[in-house]
C-alpha cells in the first residue's frame, strides 16, 4: 500500500496542476527561471522536500544547501538538485500553505459505499484525520479521536471528528471497513477514492496528518506525526484562548 501511495503521489501531481490551476512542469521551471532560481543562499538549511515527506511531525535537520528555488516571493531551500527538480515541477504542490486555508468543496466514499461531500464548512469546528490501514502511528490517533468523538457526544453542535483512509486499490474499502470495525471507530470515516482526492488537494505527503477547520471551512492548524492528537490539544487550547479575547 505504501508503494502504491508514493506512486500515486508522483502521478497526481499532474493532477494537482490540472484541478487547482497549478502550472506546468515547463511553465514552473520557466518561472523559476524568471523569477531567479538561484539567489544566494545560507550554507545549511532544512531542504522543503525532505521537511515535506517528514512523517515525523518536526522538520529534518538543516543540510548544506545545494541549490534554492523562488516561488510567490519565497526561497525555498534543498539539499539536492533532485530536490530542487521535483520542487520545480510543481511548486505549488511543495510551496508552503498558508493558513488559514480555505477547503473546497471534496467528495469521498463513505463506509456505505456512497461518494457524497465531507462534512466540513457548515458552521461546525471539524477534525480532519488522514490515515491509512497500513500506518501503525494511525492506530494510536484514531484511538485518541474516538475517545474524543465519545466525550463529546453529547454536543452536537460542536467539535466534528471525520476520518479519511487514503488506501488505494481493489479491496480498499472492504479493508477499511474491516480496520474501522476492528477499531471500534465510531466517528464518520470516508475512504479517499476520488479522481481529485482530498490528500492531493490538501497536500498530505504523509499520514497521520491532524487538520483543524473552522466553522467555514477554512484550515487553521495541521499537523503531520504520531503525536497528532496531543498537538490537537495544545492548538484547540490555544485557538480557544484567541477566540475569547
Amino acid at each position: 500500500m505504501r508503494r502504491r501511495f508514493a506512486a500515486t503521489l508522483a502521478t497526481l501531481l499532474v493532477l494537482t496542476s490540472i484541478h487547482t490551476g497549478a502550472p506546468s512542469a515547463a511553465a514552473s521551471s520557466r518561472g523559476a527561471r524568471q523569477q531567479g532560481s538561484e539567489p544566494a543562499h545560507p550554507d545549511k538549511a532544512v531542504c522543503t522536500v525532505c521537511a515535506g515527506r517528514s512523517a515525523h511531525g518536526s522538520d529534518p535537520d538543516p543540510e548544506p544547501v545545494a541549490g534554492t528555488s523562488v516561488y510567490e516571493g519565497t526561497t525555498y531551500a534543498f539539499c539536492s538538485l533532485d530536490c530542487k527538480a521535483e520542487f520545480d515541477a510543481n511548486p505549488a504542490w511543495w510551496a508552503t500553505m498558508e493558513l488559514p486555508f480555505p477547503v473546497p468543496e471534496l467528495r469521498a466514499r463513505g463506509l456505505d459505499g456512497e461518494v457524497t461531500a465531507l462534512p466540513i464548512g457548515d458552521g461546525r469546528p471539524t477534525v480532519l484525520d488522514f490515515w491509512a490501514t497500513w500506518c501503525q502511528p494511525c492506530k494510536k490517533t484514531m484511538r485518541a479521536l474516538q475517545e474524543r468523538f465519545e466525550a463529546l457526544a453529547g454536543d452536537p453542535e460542536g467539535l466534528r471528528i471525520v476520518g479519511v483512509s487514503i488506501d488505494e486499490g481493489d479491496g480498499a474499502l472492504d479493508e477499511v471497513r474491516r480496520y474501522v470495525k476492528k477499531q471500534r471507530a465510531d466517528y464518520p470515516i470516508f475512504l479517499d477514492d476520488q479522481e481529485l482526492p482530498a490528500w492531493v488537494a490538501l497536500r498530505v505527503r504523509a499520514v497521520p496528518t491532524i487538520m483543524l477547520l473552522d466553522g467555514e471551512g477554512n484550515i487553521v492548524w495541521r499537523f503531520t506525526g504520531p503525536e497528532g492528537d496531543e498537538r490537537l490539544d495544545e492548538a484547540l487550547e490555544e485557538l480557544g484562548s484567541l477566540a475569547s479575547r
